[in-house]
């Protein structure tokens, strides 16, 4: 697997935590954004990717989804852990335009996983199939200006928490800690190497690091984009209008993982 590519990930997304997935309290935040909602009409949901908090949430609420994703694999290969039947669309977040238009477009890590040329591209595309009070619902990891570490900054305070905690506490410590701020990624198999060698000099715990290797970090040349907030603001300003911000409540998101509640102008 190398760049972009997202190859067999969804094998191992079992294996993910917050914040890398959305938490109790981001699911609560568009539970509550979506419930606002006037009319009589089930509300009409497009899902970037298949994220399956986002499809049994939908469900719930009894929204009528459509999941667009690229591989119709990593759909049905995540339907097992979807409550109800939902739809699949083929596409790409960038390019495809549906026929339909939609009450929400919700995106968990969307621009994350995008080379930073094609976020604009993603919220223009977006922005075609959202209906007139629609809105677009970006959960975005992004990183203030000045803000990087070293790989040891990056795990301070955090070395004696159990696994799990320290995994949601400093991922992306860590990813901002092997950050190429000159083409604007991190490669995650650099994350893996970064907690490996906090582990071999006794910084970290075998079970701490194991849970970047269960994740399939190592040898990825996966990309990650971390976009600086007020670059990802003014960009999205600049396509649409800013409705709202919203903030998981738990600890290890501490204001950094914003929920982006977009509009059209």
């Amino acid at each position: 697997m190398t760049g972009w590519d997202k190859d067999r990930f969804v094998h191992y997304w079992k294996h993910y935590l917050p914040p890398a997935r959305p938490s109790e309290s981001e699911l609560e935040f568009f539970r509550k954004k979506i419930s606002e909602r006037k009319g009589e009409e089930k509300p009409k949901v497009l899902i970037l990717g298949s994220t399956i908090e986002f499809r049994n949430l939908c469900s719930e609420l009894g929204a009528e989804v459509i999941c667009l994703d690229f591989s119709r694999y990593n759909y049905d290969y995540l339907s097992k852990d979807v409550k109800e039947k939902d739809n699949f669309a083929e596409g790409s977040w960038t390019d495809t335009v549906l026929d339909e238009r939609f009450d929400f477009i919700l995106g968990d890590n969307v621009i994350n996983v995008i080379p930073k040329e094609d976020a604009e591209r993603l919220l223009r595309n977006c922005s075609k199939m959202l209906k007139p009070e629609g809105r677009l619902m970006l959960r975005t990891d992004v990183r203030e200006k000045g803000e990087r570490y070293t790989p040891e900054e990056a795990v301070k305070g955090y070395e004696n928490l159990p696994p799990e905690e320290f995994y949601s506490f400093v991922t992306i410590r860590l990813h901002l800690a092997v950050y190429d701020f000159d083409k604007d990624y991190a490669v995650i198999g650099d994350v893996w190497k970064a907690a490996k060698d906090l582990h071999d000099r006794g910084i970290i715990t075998e079970s701490q690091l194991d849970m970047f290797t269960r994740m399939s970090y190592k040898d990825r040349d996966f990309r990650f984009f971390i976009p600086l907030k007020e670059w990802f603001e003014d960009v999205a300003s600049g396509i649409v209008d800013i409705d709202d911000i919203g903030y998981g409540t738990e600890a290890f998101l501490k204001r950094r993982h914003p929920i982006y509640v977009l509009k059209l102008k």
